[in-house]
């Protein structure tokens, strides 16, 4: 029954709806590895913005049933300014990643092009695992005459503006292992029957 969770979980991760930015953490059953991404849907800020980066300002939660860890981040969440990103609860299941990407030169160029921010891996159950916003996430986008420094928005914070919130959405997909697959036409099958 978790199995056919999981591939319902994979499936529903691929559509992104009327959001701005879609999170998405993708966990291979088979590696107990997974990858953070952001991609862009939204609207640009002003007629001469571009995107500079997705999730500049990133502070997130990582839950499970096993131990997570950060494996690897992208490092332009490494700089002089800021240091190295705040990765507390290594090797537990719930690990928060506080990280600040100052400028643009690991972003996205487009709304098409996600942002890879971090590769992990998990040690439990895969339906358990979930990542969740915290505190001020942002992104940025630059090219307005008026704001040399770049215009940011942002999907939460302590005292939101309506004007300048983005919409957003964190989806979990599970890759099953080759066995999962080979055996889910027979579990769909078995769910049709049991309908009837």
């Amino acid at each position: 029954m978790k199995t056919a969770t999981c591939l319902a979980i994979a499936i529903a991760g691929s559509a992104h709806a009327d959001v701005d930015t879609v999170f998405t953490v993708e966990f291979d059953v088979t590696t107990s590895t997974g990858e953070i991404r952001a991609e862009y849907f939204g609207d640009l800020p002003g007629a001469t913005t571009r995107i500079g980066c997705v999730w500049s300002d990133a502070w997130f939660r990582m839950t499970g049933n096993g131990p997570i860890d950060i494996l690897a981040f992208n490092p332009g969440y490494s700089s002089q300014l800021f240091g190295d990103p705040d990765i507390d609860g290594r090797g537990t299941d719930v690990l928060e990643f506080v990280g600040v990407q100052p400028t643009p030169q690991l972003g996205s160029p487009d709304g098409s092009n996600p942002l890879w921010v971090a590769d992990f891996s998990y040690g439990g159950l895969p339906g358990e695992l979930g990542l969740e916003l915290l505190g001020q996430n942002s992104a940025l986008f630059l090219g307005d005459p008026s704001e040399p420094l770049g215009t940011f928005r942002l999907y939460n914070d302590v005292n939101p503006d309506p004007r300048f919130l983005l919409t957003w959405r964190v989806d979990v997909v599970i890759i099953p292992t080759p066995a999962t697959l080979a055996v889910a036409p027979l579990i769909l099958v078995a769910a049709h029957r049991r309908r009837k």
